[in-house]
């Protein structure tokens, strides 16, 4: 009766070390895979802040381009009123 015990002890003693080796390559694989996804975020948000600089450097050339149109638009109402008013004034 006592071997019969001590093989269930040593059975169970077995099988508790098989569950917590096996539970730690569990854990070991899940941050693992959890490291590399943080990685790849990591990496993205990397090329976002990088884009998000070029996108900075990139807005005062486009308002400089707006502005010019604006101008450009605003010289060619001036002519067309010019033009307006001169034909208003030959038709007198």
């Amino acid at each position: 009766m006592i071997i019969i015990t001590k093989l269930l002890l040593l059975i169970n003693i077995t099988l508790i070390v098989f569950l917590i080796l096996v539970l730690y390559k569990y854990i070991i694989a899940a941050k693992a895979l959890h490291t590399s996804q943080l990685n790849y975020l990591f990496l993205e948000i990397e090329k976002e802040k990088i884009i998000s600089e070029d996108l900075e450097k990139v807005k005062p050339s486009l308002i400089k381009v707006k502005n010019n149109t604006q101008i450009k638009l605003n010289t060619i109402k001036v002519q067309l009123l010019n033009i307006s008013f001169s034909i208003s004034e030959v038709l007198k």
